[in-house]
C-alpha cells in the first residue's frame, strides 16, 4: 500500500487515531490493532494475499483479543506506526 497508494498509507494512520478518539468514551468498546503484532505480521507465510490470512493467524488474533494485550491506545498506535514505517523499508514483502 505504501508504494502503490501513498495517500491511503498516510491516511490509514490518521484514520486509526480518529476511530480511537471517537470510541474513547464508549465503555463497552475495546479496539484492537494488530498491524504491529509481530508474531503474525512478521511472517508472510500467514498471508494468502495482502489482506487475508491463514487459520493460525486467526487463532493468534482470537487469543490476543482474549488476553487484552493488543488493545489500541495512542501509545500503541504510535509504536505500531513506527514499526510499520521501519519494517517496510527494511524488508519489503511480495505477498501477491
Amino acid at each position: 500500500m505504501r508504494e502503490q497508494m501513498p495517500a491511503a498509507w498516510e491516511n490509514m494512520f490518521a484514520w486509526k487515531r480518529t476511530i480511537l478518539a471517537e470510541t474513547a468514551s464508549l465503555p463497552q468498546v475495546r479496539l484492537h490493532d494488530f498491524q504491529g503484532y509481530k508474531p503474525m505480521v512478521s511472517d508472510p507465510e500467514h498471508y494468502v494475499d495482502m489482506v487475508h490470512f491463514d487459520r493460525l493467524a486467526h487463532r493468534l488474533l482470537f487469543l490476543e483479543i482474549r488476553s487484552g494485550r493488543e488493545v489500541a491506545t495512542e501509545a500503541r498506535l504510535s509504536k505500531t506506526e513506527a514499526f510499520l514505517r521501519i519494517r517496510r523499508r527494511r524488508q519489503p514483502w511480495n505477498l501477491c
